[in-house]
Parts: C-alpha cells; structure tokens; sequence
C-alpha cells in the first residue's frame, strides 16, 4: 500500500511538474508572437489566454503543493511533521479558493462562450460551495489559516491547543476531495483556452509547429 501511494504521487508531481513547464512555455511564445497581432479583438484573446495561462498555473502549483503535501503527511514519522504538512495543507486550500474567487468575474463570462463550459464552471462552483460548507471554510479553514498557517500568533496557548489537536486522516479526506476539484478547474481551463482563437497565418512556421505541439500536450 506504501509503496503503491507513493509511486502514484512521485508519478503525479512529475506529471504536473511537465504540466507547469508547458504552461510557463506557452506564456512566453504567446509573449512573443504577440506583435503579429494588432487589433483590438486579437489583442483581448491574447490578453484573455495570458490570465487563463495564469489561474491554470495557480491551480497546476496547488495540485503539486497538496501532493506533495499528502505524500509527506503519509510518510512523516512524528507528530510534528504531520502537523507541519497538514498546517501547508489549509494553507494551501485557503489561498487557492480565494484566489479562485478573485478571479470569478472574468471565468464566469468566458464561461458564456459555449453550454458545454457554462455547464462544467457551474458544476465547479457548487463543487466549491459544498466543500467549502462541508469544511466550513469561513470559520475553521479561515481561522486557521489566519492564526495558524499564515504566522505563529502571538497567543501561544491559542496556538499550541489548536495545532495540537490536527486530525491528519480528516485532513487526508479533505485533501482528497479538493484534489477532484481542482482537476475539474483544470478540465475547465483548458476548454476555455481552447476557444482562443487567432489568424494562424500570421505567425512563422517554426513557432507554429511549436505552437502546435505544445497545444497537443496540453
């Protein structure tokens, strides 16, 4: 069993660990051709991709910190390292929902391009709503992330009698069910990236090629 999960997680890093390293490339290609294109829709669709490039990558780095996360807590030895990982683990939650949330407004109008996308971004939020009433994101997941994972408060009875008392294999579920969300935010990012369109003829065929074979990976 040990051993099956760890090669499962070792194996899922270096997945989005590619995957990140696509994403960093096809910002800075886009970057570049971005000159062959001047008008003021060209110009939205490339500003479009680049916040798209860039909530995928927020969401691609979660997914990497929670594995991470979840593979150490289930090696760690002590008490201590678990409380460690499982305090990175809602800090990590914490910072994605809410730069999730920050980023709503633009997501739910690109959501509006086809049913397909508006169907999977409100599958996403409820997603989000229920987990985050299921973990009471606005009371323990805030608190802790406030008094606990962000910086070691002052009072330090209030920290001891709360980190003391980690539930490592409650923290495993909920880690769990937040890894399946976050694959759906990535399922719906991709299909919003794949409806950018632009004049192809504009670009050289080295780049192109390129181009074109980092879109296949993705």
């Amino acid at each position: 069993m040990q051993n099956s999960f760890i090669k499962e997680s070792d194996e899922s890093i270096n997945y989005f660990s590619n995957f990140l390293t696509h994403l960093r490339f096809m910002k800075s290609l886009y970057s570049e051709i971005s000159v062959f294109f001047t008008t003021n829709t060209e110009k939205q669709n490339l500003h479009d991709f680049y916040i798209l490039n860039d909530i995928s990558s927020l969401i691609t780095i979660c997914h990497l910190d929670l594995v991470t996360n979840s593979k150490n807590l289930y090696l760690a030895k002590s008490n201590w390292e678990k409380i460690f990982f499982v305090k990175n683990t809602f800090l990590v939650i914490y910072e994605t929902i809410n730069s999730f949330h920050k980023h709503g407004k633009f997501l739910n109008e690109k959501s509006k391009l086809n049913e397909s996308i508006s169907s999977v971004f409100s599958k996403v939020n409820t997603d989000l709503k229920d987990f985050k009433k299921k973990y009471k994101y606005d009371t323990h997941i805030n608190k802790i992330r406030n008094t606990i994972s962000g910086h070691i408060n002052d009072n330090f009875e209030e920290y001891y009698d709360e980190i003391i008392n980690f539930d490592a294999e409650k923290t495993a579920l909920m880690t769990l069910d937040f890894i399946n969300i976050i694959g759906s935010i990535q399922y719906l990012l991709t299909e919003m990236m794949q409806t950018i369109e632009l004049d192809k003829s504009k670009i050289s065929n080295e780049k192109l090629n390129r181009l074109q074979e980092i879109l296949n990976s993705l």
